[in-house]
Parts: structure tokens; sequence; C-alpha cells
């Protein structure tokens, strides 16, 4: 593909500005989980029973798998700002990570949100934030790839 993939976000955003969103929602979003992960990996220190040292190697993929997406996030965001391409790619191949980490495993916030609350959720909307979340990771990477594609090719690293 010689293109971008997309032209603008949402219609209306340039790529650029689109690859800034997704880079700061990213941040935030891996940032908050990767502290509510630690609360539940202390949590699960505490009670040592052997249920909760079997989830707790979930936790530390989850924690390692979210911490480096954090970085990857600031360097995104920094690639951005300096229009420096090669730092986008971190980003594009962390989120493809987070995005096959929601496939296999759950989603790490609909995972902790059904813990917390499943009386009220169903399966269906289980499945719903689920499906959401891998949206979202997709659309980013179509977002970030395509502004990445943008670049001029004489800095440009590319993906192949």
């Amino acid at each position: 593909m010689t293109g971008p993939l997309s032209e603008n976000c949402c219609w209306c955003i340039s790529l650029r500005g689109g690859t800034k969103i997704f880079g700061f929602i990213s941040l935030v979003g891996s940032f908050l989980l990767a502290v509510l992960i630690c609360t539940e990996i202390v949590a699960g220190l505490v009670n040592s029973s052997e249920e909760i040292k079997g989830v707790l190697l979930y936790f530390y993929a989850d924690f390692v798998i979210q911490a480096t997406h954090v970085v990857t996030s600031v360097v995104l965001l920094f690639g951005v700002y300096k229009e420096i391409p090669k730092l986008l790619l971190p980003w594009l191949v962390s989120t493809v990570v987070v995005a096959v980490s929601e496939v296999v495993f759950m989603s790490s916030f609909t995972s902790r949100l059904m813990l917390e609350v499943h009386d009220i959720f169903n399966q269906n909307t289980f499945f719903t934030f689920s499906t959401l979340a891998l949206l979202d990771d997709i659309y980013g990477f179509i977002i970030v790839y395509s502004y990445y594609q943008t670049l001029p090719k004489l800095v440009r690293v590319t993906l192949r």
C-alpha cells in the first residue's frame, strides 16, 4: 500500500491531530490501568491463597503490556511534536500487542469492570465493551499509521 489508509481522523481532524489524540488517550488509559493493576497485585500478595497466585501471573503480564504502552505513548507524542517519524513505530507495535492481548485475555478495562459490577452487566454487555476497546485500538492504529505514511520519505523507516 503506497498511500495513507485514511485521509483524516473522524472526518474533521487532521491525521496529526488524531495521532496526538490517540497518543494522549492511550497514555492516560494505560497509565490508569497500570496503577489499577499495581493495586490488584498488592492486594493479591496480601491475600496469599493459591487461587490468587495463579491470577497474579495474568496481572504481571498485563502490567508489563500497559507499562510498555505508557512508554510508547510518550515516545509517540514526542515523535509527533518533533516530527520524527521513526518514533511512531514503537506505539504501532505496542498497540498491536495490546489489541492481541484484548482478544486473547480479555480487555483489561472490561474484565475489571465485570469483576466489580458483574451483577449489573450480562455477557452481551461484556462482549460489547471488549469489541469497542478492540475497535478503538484498530482505528487508532489506522490513524497513526496513516499519519506515518504522510511524513517525508527521507526520514521515514519503512514497515516492511
